[in-house]
């Protein structure tokens, strides 16, 4: 129902406009196509019938174009009558047109005024869906970052839907929404199980190595294997990631191990090669005595041995050696303290000195015995 102008419209049947009767009868055209079909019949079975040859050459040539002048001839009456009664056509066509846009000219008036309603209805729709959205989320307990799954779509809005069939729409984008949420808890609270027993895993693994592994290169490997799990056995995971840590582990020390092992083998070739190299030494002259002194030298970094303070070496005077004998080398190893060990050497320098030695040791050719 319409009101315009203050007047009620409806039951307007009476002014439907009936269109089919003003066109109800047809023009036609007649003409003598039968006499004309069967005169041109007549002459195309005649020409069809005669065999070229080199005497009826021309004569065949005339005959095609006799006949192709009156194919054309026809085709031009056709245009000529088509062009004739195309003018009451297009006189129809126009009128046709006019009526229309009085009509739709009226329906755009009608749909200015609709299409606010039909604005304010869209509005309203999207409003309930968000209300709803927001209520649903809530009695679900989905947390912020869940809730921003759920949302309004462009077909809530629609003016034909129902608000039934968004309520079914939202409520399934809520459970699932509570799935995924409940499912990454669980994820996150197996990841903080199985990382809390690999650090004790690590704990005792590390105790034995030089280089420790650290917590942070298996948390890419832990994530992996609780995606990948059901996560109903966590004890499982954890031994899977505890033996790869404890084989990770065994890995970095045995390849420590090596390392030891070279360096000492390194050390044992070197000092066997000075011992084989060395001369033959001359008889030693007879050693000179050091008063014994009361004491304890003390390593540095060793708690337990008292530190002592530094003295000045006691020297004996070393009797008097020949002159014009030839120059021997004489290599040998001291085993003490180290503060024992840099006085001893202070003493043989000053021995070498005085006595026309050379002395080629040093403090930095000290190591320490394990």
């Amino acid at each position: 129902m319409l009101i315009k102008k203050g007047i009620k419209m409806e039951n307007r049947n009476e002014d439907k406009l009936e269109l089919i009767a003003a066109v109800s009868t047809l023009p036609a055209i007649d003409f003598n196509f039968e006499d004309l079909k069967a005169q041109a019949q007549n002459m195309a079975d005649t020409y069809t019938s005669i065999a070229v040859t080199e005497d009826t050459y021309m004569a065949a040539k005339r005959d095609a174009k006799e006949l192709a002048g009156m194919a054309a001839a026809i085709d031009k009456k056709r245009k000529d009558v088509k062009k004739v009664l195309e003018v009451p056509i297009k006189d129809f066509e126009s009128k046709c047109k006019e009526l229309q846009s009085i009509l739709l000219e009226a329906k755009g008036v009608i749909e200015g005024q609709t299409e606010m309603f039909d604005e304010k209805r869209r509005n309203d729709k999207i409003t309930k869906a968000n209300e709803y959205i927001a209520r649903a989320c809530a009695e679900a307990g989905l947390t912020k970052e869940y809730a921003a799954s759920v949302v309004v779509k462009p077909d809530y809005s629609s003016l034909s839907g129902t608000f039934k069939s968004v309520k079914a729409d939202i409520d399934a984008q809520v459970s699932e929404a509570l799935q995924k949420q409940e499912r990454d808890a669980k994820i996150a609270q197996a990841i903080n199980l199985v990382t809390a027993s690999a650090k004790g895993a690590l704990e005792g693994v590390n105790s034995g190595l030089e280089q420790k592994l650290d917590i942070a290169g298996f948390a890419d490997r832990i994530r992996d294997l609780v995606m990948d799990s059901d996560l109903e056995d966590i004890s499982s995971i954890s031994a899977a990631i505890n033996s790869e840590i404890i084989a990770a582990g065994s890995k970095i020390k045995e390849a420590e191990e090596n390392i030891r092992r070279q360096a000492e083998e390194n050390i044992r070739k070197k000092l066997e090669g000075e011992r084989t190299d060395a001369p033959a030494l001359a008889p030693a002259p007879a050693p000179v005595p050091i008063p014994e002194q009361e004491t304890d030298f003390t390593v540095p970094d060793i708690q337990d041995e008292p530190a002592v303070p530094e003295t000045e070496p006691v020297i004996q005077p070393i009797p008097e050696l020949p002159r014009n004998e030839p120059s021997w080398h004489m290599a040998f190893g001291i085993e003490g303290p180290r503060s024992a060990l840099a006085a001893v050497g202070e003493m043989i320098k000053k021995a070498c000195e005085e006595n026309g030695c050379t002395y080629t040791g040093a403090i930095k050719d000290m190591c320490y015995l394990m």
